[in-house]
């Protein structure tokens, strides 16, 4: 019997090793693919209304409000927000929390401060424990309050300027 040349000795495991990294790259994909968004929200379109943001099933949801009004803000990174449809003295039925992301993108020129206009890009997410909100955002305990009892809140991730 003849012995195997030493090149198939050698290749053979290395031709094995190289099949199954073959498939295990099929298997997990390109990283540069495109991103897929998973979770209940996943595939639907981002919130547009102001008044959309507090319905418990828009929890884990984009939102893109446009021309929405910063009423007050609370905190430095916190803010009531309104549609901008009711004067500014009237008391908003509509009005939603908005908290800024720390890495929040903002346009240079935009102005942040009760009686702005501005455009909002984020994530309406379930709203925290009182306790929790007051400790994160330094908020007071009406404020937090008021809060859980809505549901949800409005997290900020791009501010722009109005077109």
């Amino acid at each position: 019997m003849k012995r195997p040349r030493k090149a198939i000795r050698i290749g053979g495991p290395i031709l094995v090793i190289g099949v199954f990294a073959l498939v295990a790259l099929w298997r997990v994909g390109s990283p540069a693919g495109p991103q897929r968004v998973s979770g209940p929200a996943a595939g639907l379109e981002p919130i547009t209304r102001i008044t959309d943001v507090t319905a418990a099933t828009s929890a884990l949801r984009r939102a893109s409000l446009e021309g929405v009004r910063v009423l007050s803000l609370p905190s430095q990174q916190t803010a009531w927000i309104d549609s901008g449809s009711a004067p500014l003295a009237a008391p908003s039925t509509e009005r939603v929390f908005a908290v800024l992301d720390p890495d929040v993108k903002r346009e240079p020129d935009v102005v942040w401060q009760p009686g702005a206009r501005v455009t909002l890009i984020g994530l309406v997410r379930p709203s925290p424990v009182a306790a929790d909100a007051i400790r994160q955002w330094q908020i007071d305990a009406a404020t937090a309050d008021d809060l859980q009892q809505r549901g949800t809140y409005l997290h900020i991730t791009e501010i722009r300027r109005v077109n």
